[in-house]
């Protein structure tokens, strides 16, 4: 049984910027679909890296405390963004994120860390160097975001199914069993298809799904999953 939850949706870009010095060489972006969430819903919180050169030494990581997170995906990369009167290349990132409890909850991209090329800053024996146009040093950036406060709901008490598990997201469910005529003893097979969005974690059969008259077994399951975050999908028991 499962229980779909439907609201108005709200996008609202979060975007927080921690200036990273050297006039903003690099920085970090955390953008997220909404500011109410629910229990047990699913979204995808995407970090956006700008930065005017270099290597990245490590990927962002989302801190997320009363939430299940999910794997870091590489999203791509973009060149010539011009914003803060400068042309920046960046990095996307996209993580799968899971809220576990109600309250007043943050998150936070931080740990970024990027080695930057940038003009060294002269001393005065270098006025005599051979190589004082064009001098250039590596400097390491260890980025963060400020935290972004998401306020997630419980979910409502009224409507819900008997047996409900806990399986919050977009769901169609189809349902069939064969043969048709059968003598007492003999199986059945029941094959159910949960298709949708979601977080397909959740998405179980009831404890007892047969009703009087028949003994159960423990079912299979396989997900088949539709996106590289494995939030659209397929589940088959």
């Amino acid at each position: 049984e499962i229980h779909v939850q439907a609201r108005e949706q709200l996008v609202v870009d979060i975007a927080i910027d921690v200036e990273a010095g050297d006039e903003q060489a690099a920085f970090l972006q955390l953008h997220l679909p909404a500011r109410d969430v629910f229990v047990g819903e699913t979204f995808v919180a995407e970090i956006h890296l700008y930065a005017i050169g270099g290597r990245l030494q490590q990927a962002p990581q989302l801190q997320a405390d009363g939430f299940t997170v999910g794997k870091l995906l590489d999203a791509g990369q973009e060149g010539n963004i011009r914003t803060n009167n400068r042309i920046y290349s960046r990095a996307r990132f996209q993580v799968p994120v899971t809220a576990a409890r109600a309250g007043e909850l943050s998150l936070q991209a931080l740990n970024c860390v990027l080695d930057v090329p940038l003009p060294r800053r002269l001393g005065f024996s270098d006025v005599f160097d051979d190589s004082f146009f064009g001098i250039r040093e590596s400097r390491r950036f260890n980025l963060a975001t400020m935290p972004a406060t998401l306020r997630v709901l419980p979910l409502p008490k009224d409507g819900v199914p008997r047996g409900f598990n806990g399986a919050v997201g977009e769901f169609q469910v189809a349902l069939e069993a064969g043969p048709a005529e059968v003598k007492a003893g003999d199986p059945i097979t029941v094959r159910i298809r949960v298709q949708g969005r979601g977080n397909f974690d959740s998405v179980q059969l009831p404890d007892a799904p047969a009703g009087a008259g028949f003994r159960h077994y423990p079912p299979s399951s396989a997900f088949e999953s539709e996106d590289p975050l494995a939030i659209t999908g397929v589940k088959r028991f």
